[in-house]
């Protein structure tokens, strides 16, 4: 912090960027303000404006009430740390963001709140957060030797919640502005091979296999592998976005709601069983009454009980970070989100249009998605088509029927049938 010039009094000015600033301390607290202005001789006139008669008081009322006066800040409402996070909740001018992303966000708030508390335990309003106690705390936070992208969405979510809180707070400035991003070493998780799907979905008729709900979470494994959708917009399926009449399932995933993309996925036959059955035992809002209010809890055990179904047949999970990277936590080999990486890659395969499949599992960029709002049914239940379809003799259905084709060929005698079965292969 650059010292520009003193102004009466116990402070001084200083430059942040091409503003100056005020910093001053009253009766043992400070104070940090900016004196919108570059010129630093209308600095210090301000400065002295300001330190004047607060330094005039005697007696601490005075003095909270004349800081406040020359800070222009009687008409603005102080923010509470304790209440930053339930204000952040009724902005409407925040994201709309789905319940795990918020409930993110949430942590990382109380983990900067915990911080200030043990270093800044005089500060209790968000107006008196400065930007170089940001840059403190970003340092602490990546001093802990955390990934790229943990630091990356930490500061993130901070900085959102200041950025909507900001002019309440009475800052001029978000004191996050200036941190910037990490590198991130993002490890993707595996695809499953049709072998795989087939197998962790059989799993479920093992009585070996022990699951909490395990009617909802049969439901929930046949929605992933069999849509492409999230883990979030699975396990909160409704059932009026399910058609069973036109055999389509309509969804606006949680992670693009901001740009009110709905996609619409026609529903595999393995999956209409399993609705069909969930529909024998459920009368509730949700497809996975169970499991959506257990993933709309404090806790969310959901994404590790899904592992031990993948666990189950022998496939690993995680494994050791490599040797080199902050990563400290194990890296993700198979998960939930497995299934929408194998969803694509069978579309892929299948020689399905990729904006086919990127119409059905959605697609985060508004750009992008601008390209996609045309495409039909017919096409999406072409690529829903394309998919396995539960045969585990080892052959695809391609392979079948050239099989079907090379005996109807090598018979001698054709049937009406017979003939009417070979033309429509050969079609």
């Amino acid at each position: 912090m650059a010292k520009k010039g003193t102004a009466k009094g116990k402070g001084y000015i200083f430059k942040r960027g091409k503003i100056f600033y005020l910093q001053y301390d009253v009766n043992g607290k400070r104070f940090v303000q900016s004196l919108k202005t570059k010129i630093e001789k209308e600095a210090q006139d301000k400065a002295k404006e300001i330190l004047e008669p607060a330094l005039a008081a005697d007696t601490k009322e005075k003095v909270m009430f004349n800081v406040a006066s020359a800070r222009k800040l009687l008409a603005r409402k102080s923010i509470k740390l304790s209440k930053a996070w339930e204000l952040f909740l009724e902005t409407s001018t925040r994201p709309d963001s789905g319940p795990a992303t918020l409930k993110s966000y949430k942590s990382f708030f109380l983990r900067f709140q915990k911080w200030l508390a043990k270093n800044y335990p005089i500060i209790q309003d968000l107006g008196k957060i400065t930007e170089e106690i940001a840059i403190e705390y970003a340092d602490s936070v990546w001093a802990q030797g955390v990934s790229g992208t943990t630091f990356n969405n930490h500061m993130q979510a901070v900085k959102l919640i200041f950025k909507h809180l900001q002019k309440k707070a009475g800052l001029d400035e978000n004191p996050f502005h200036s941190i910037g991003r990490k590198v991130e070493h993002k490890l993707s998780r595996k695809e499953f091979s049709e072998a795989q799907v087939l197998k962790i979905l059989n799993s479920f008729k093992n009585p070996k296999l022990v699951l909490k709900d395990k009617e909802e979470m049969e439901v929930l494994f046949h929605l992933g592998a069999w849509t492409g959708l999230r883990l979030i917009d699975c396990v909160l399926m409704k059932w009026e976005n399910v058609n069973l009449e036109r055999n389509i399932i309509f969804c606006e995933p949680h992670k693009t709601k901001r740009v009110k993309r709905t996609v619409n996925v026609p529903i595999h036959p393995l999956l209409r069983e399993q609705l069909n059955k969930a529909l024998e035992w459920n009368n509730a809002e949700y497809v996975m009454p169970k499991l959506a209010h257990r993933y709309l809890g404090p806790s969310s055990p959901i994404s590790s009980e899904a592992a031990t179904v993948f666990k189950f047949i022998g496939l690993e999970v995680s494994k050791e970070a490599k040797k080199g990277l902050r990563r400290k936590k194990k890296t993700n080999v198979y998960g939930f989100h497995s299934f929408r990486h194998s969803f694509v890659s069978f579309c892929a395969k299948a020689g399905v249009p990729m904006p086919v499949v990127q119409s059905i599992v959605g697609h985060g960029n508004p750009a992008v998605t601008r390209h996609y709002v045309h495409i039909g049914e017919g096409a999406a239940r072409q690529a829903i088509n394309a998919l396995p379809q539960g045969n585990t003799s080892g052959k695809t259905d391609h392979q079948k029927l050239k099989i079907i084709s090379d005996i109807l060929n090598s018979k001698s005698i054709l049937t009406e049938s017979d003939k009417r079965i070979l033309e429509t292969l050969s079609n």
